[in-house]
């Protein structure tokens, strides 16, 4: 496959071919690097990729020869935003609130039954998250729900401490 860029790829750099060539692996022969990428398998986007992630100018112009085409940088695609603040059952969690803050979430799960839930219900997946010696609050950070809790702590499927 590489043999129709053989010429693309003799023009690299040698100082650059070492770079890819140890990048995807293979053993350092910039000089012969053509049958060291073709007796390794590589393809032309293998080595267009290793040339990127270099992120040089010289390996920006070989990989443009590669791929026959310019390459544009685009600017990141997510915007910056403020993160939410924490509920205080996770700031207790993570302990930022002290134990007078803590309140019902503090509780511990000292006993469960097996799962009592129809399978692969929603509430199958979350009656799966406790276990003994998790505390209320770290179930609901990881995606419980506080009426899950008092259901299940009524018909028995659950003690807490």
């Amino acid at each position: 496959m590489l043999t129709r860029y053989a010429n693309a790829v003799e023009a690299i750099p040698e100082d650059t071919l070492a770079q890819v060539l140890k990048a995807l692996g293979l053993p350092i022969y910039p000089r012969q690097a053509l049958e060291v990428l073709m007796a390794g398998g590589m393809a032309q986007a293998d080595v267009v990729l290793a040339l990127l992630r270099l992120d040089t100018p010289d390996a920006r112009a070989a990989a443009e020869a590669l791929l026959g085409k310019p390459v544009t940088r685009c600017p990141p695609g997510l915007e910056v935003y403020e993160p939410r603040g924490l509920y205080a059952s996770a700031q207790w969690v993570l302990g930022l609130l002290g134990p007078e803050n803590r309140g019902a979430d503090a509780r511990r799960v000292i006993w469960v039954a097996p799962n009592p839930r129809l399978p692969t219900t929603p509430s199958w997946y979350r009656f799966r998250l406790l276990h003994v010696g998790i505390t209320v609050g770290q179930f609901l950070i990881r995606g419980g729900q506080r009426r899950d809790v008092r259901g299940w702590s009524n018909e028995g499927s659950l003690r807490l401490s």
